[in-house]
C-alpha cells in the first residue's frame, strides 16, 4: 500500500447544509476501494480565485490515505461521476 493525499473541493452549500453526508460519501468511496483513511482536515469555506461551475465560494477537505495503486483509477472514476 502507498500513502497519498486528496485535497477535495465541495460546494459551498453541500458543505454549510449537510457536512456529515458529503465527508461520509467521499470517505465511503475512498474506503470501497480498499482506502484506509489516515487522516482528514476540514477547510473552511473560501472564496475560490475563479468561478468553477459556476460556484464563486467553496469548502476543503484533505485526506491522506493508504491505497493499493490500481484502486486509484477505480477511485478517481467514481469520484468524476
Amino acid at each position: 500500500m502507498r500513502l497519498y493525499e486528496a485535497l477535495f473541493l465541495i460546494e459551498s452549500g453541500k458543505a454549510a447544509t449537510d457536512w456529515e453526508a458529503t465527508e461520509g460519501a467521499l470517505m465511503s468511496i475512498l474506503e470501497k476501494h480498499g482506502g484506509d483513511v489516515r487522516q482528514k482536515a476540514y477547510y473552511d469555506e473560501r472564496k475560490l480565485a475563479y468561478p468553477v461551475k459556476g460556484s464563486r465560494r467553496g469548502a476543503y477537505l484533505l485526506v491522506h490515505f493508504d491505497a493499493e495503486p490500481p484502486a486509484i483509477q477505480e477511485i478517481h472514476g467514481d469520484l468524476n461521476l
